[in-house]
């Protein structure tokens, strides 16, 4: 592999880590309480039987 191909191979794979060790510090460190992150209603037409 050429010297520019180490050099974008090693700034992808920095970056991906530098965002992703990113987005784990906020959701980690976020106020509240978990439950509220990922709050989803479900109401499908089969749950509607009465």
């Amino acid at each position: 592999m050429t010297i520019a191909g180490w050099i974008m191979m090693l700034s992808v794979v920095l970056s991906f880590t530098v965002t992703l060790c990113w987005c784990l510090w906020k959701v980690i460190t976020a106020p509240g309480q978990p439950e509220h992150f990922a709050h989803i209603e479900l109401d499908t037409p089969d749950m509607k039987q009465d």
